[in-house]
């Protein structure tokens, strides 16, 4: 079978890269001096109605385009924000604004300018399951994909969650937590896990991808990793599609490879990708409407983005 790798890759460090878009586009920028909550941003969205949602290390806040509008947690408030601490934040389908945080997930009511809560409970199997709230992502099918320890599947109109626990599914003790997730342009969800998990300070003897069975309402493993190194080298990062429907697999420390998602192989089994690609910590890796990939890691300790065309000749 003939698959397209890219031969030609190129890597600018993060500084050079925004020295020259200064030169070419207008850059303003929100600081704590125009009244954002903190300078540290995890998240950024933008709602139906044009607002800019920030998330940073301590608090939310929301950009008119004029002025900023912080939300905190307030404890004698019970419908304020859950907790300071964003780690991501997503517009569903149908127009609602969630923030996943260290304590829980909340949704934005705008009507009442206040948060619903959806937190993890020891005693409820219906809750979310246990960990900070790393990723939210919606389905086509609208419902709402909540990445903590364990994978969630939440009902939006109901509340109800399903956990999907990934023990067992992998050889050895300790239990493979979920990193990263994607739903492909054919409606196929997968999970990209870690083989340590920081805050329980446990580690796992694998780590891979998992895919969503809908038949079995599981998630069954593709491949598996041995957990030989260091825990901050082991992990799959992010998962990305190319235009072409590749899958782009980025490993903590190994690298970014490409995956046929139908056949369930990496492409590059036979010749290995350019260096840079294999030494790279990926962070995030997005495909251009060209159909090239814009790559951001940490390449010898230093930030670094990059820009990869993916023309090339067949393997």
């Amino acid at each position: 079978m003939n698959r397209l790798l890219p031969i030609s890759i190129l890597f600018l460090t993060l500084q050079s890269t925004l020295g020259n878009l200064d030169q070419r586009l207008p850059f303003r920028s929100l600081t704590v001096d125009d009244g954002l909550s903190q300078g540290y941003v995890s998240s950024i969205c933008q709602d139906n109605n044009g607002f800019i949602w920030i998330g940073t290390a301590n608090g939310l806040n929301r950009f008119d385009g004029y002025k900023t509008t912080v939300y905190t947690h307030q404890a004698s408030i019970e419908t304020s924000l859950i907790d300071n601490r964003i780690n991501d934040l997503h517009v569903d389908g149908k127009g609602s604004i969630w923030i996943g945080t260290d304590t829980g997930l909340d949704r934005y009511e705008p009507a009442t300018d206040s948060f619903s809560h959806f937190l993890p409970d020891p005693e409820d199997a219906m809750s979310l399951g246990p960990g900070r709230v790393r990723l939210v992502r919606s389905d086509k099918s609208g419902s709402l994909w909540v990445v903590t320890d364990l994978v969630n599947r939440l009902n939006p109109e109901t509340g109800e969650v399903t956990r999907y626990s990934l023990d067992g599914t992998l050889d050895g003790e300790g239990t493979p937590y979920a990193l990263t997730f994607l739903e492909d342009s054919r409606g196929t969800i997968w999970v990209g896990t870690g083989a340590y998990n920081i805050e329980q300070g446990v580690a796992a003897n694998q780590y891979g991808l998992f895919r969503y069975h809908s038949e079995s309402d599981s998630f069954v493993p593709i491949f598996s990793r041995s957990f030989n190194a260091g825990p901050e080298s082991e992990g799959v990062s992010n998962i990305s599609e190319g235009n072409d429907g590749t899958l782009w697999i980025s490993f903590w420390g190994e690298g970014l490879r490409p995956f046929d998602s139908a056949a369930g192989i990496f492409i590059d089994s036979e010749r290995p990708l350019p260096a840079p690609l294999r030494d790279l910590f990926i962070t995030k890796v997005i495909a251009g409407r060209k159909g090239e990939l814009w790559v951001i890691g940490s390449f010898n300790g230093n930030w670094a983005g990059g820009r990869m065309e993916t023309n090339s000749v067949p393997l």
